[in-house]
């Protein structure tokens, strides 16, 4: 934990250990530190149970884009969802120092990819302060975000706002970008402003 806090510098450290060795070193290295509660009633050394269930068969349900003009819903078994996940944040290079831009919702692969990815590699999770694409640039110099998962719509927003303002994306490591066709201009725009490196999926 503390090679976390050195290396990642998270802006919020959540303790939730009845061992709190370290815990004071946690609260220099990290500007905020919060404790969860642990369940009452229980011996302070008692150890929490770690359930180990069995993987669930209909993890996921996805719709499909809808070709047809039929779309059709698909069930997705949490151990595909899982070697999914650790092969593109492996590809993207998720690692205890990345700081993951939590663009995607909690309803869709962007978000599960960003949220558990993240996780799997002890990396950082920075959500942003608002919905908007245009205000993203501003906010992720500001957090010095590395990773950005981006729908072309949303790129366009995102470049446009970054041409315009004078925000340093040299945070970035890789921006990903996908579900559809993104015009070269924006692209060769993008790839200016944020020389990072750049990944469509």
């Amino acid at each position: 934990m503390q090679y976390i806090a050195d290396a990642a510098k998270p802006d919020v450290v959540l303790h939730f250990k009845r061992d709190r060795t370290g815990l004071d070193v946690l609260r220099e290295r990290c500007a905020g530190v919060g404790e969860l509660p642990l369940p009452t009633g229980e011996a302070p050394e008692a150890e929490v149970e770690v359930l180990h269930p069995e993987p669930v068969e209909h993890f996921l349900v996805l719709f499909t884009s809808g070709t047809t003009g039929k779309p059709k819903a698909i069930s997705i078994n949490e151990a595909h969802i899982c070697a999914r996940i650790g092969w593109v944040t492996r590809t993207m290079g998720y690692g205890p120092t990345a700081r993951i831009f939590m663009t995607g919702l909690m309803n869709n692969t962007t978000g599960v990819i960003n949220s558990f990815g993240a996780l799997s590699h002890d990396a950082t999770v920075v959500f942003p302060e608002t919905p908007n694409p245009a205000e993203w640039p501003a906010q992720v110099a500001r957090h010095k975000g590395t990773h950005l998962a981006l729908r072309p719509v949303a790129l366009k927003q995102f470049v446009a706002a970054a041409a315009t303002g004078e925000d340093d994306l040299s945070c970035l490591r890789v921006v990903s970008y996908g579900g559809a066709a993104v015009p070269r201009a924006v692209l060769e725009q993008g790839r200016e402003l944020a020389r990072c490196d750049w990944i469509q999926g």
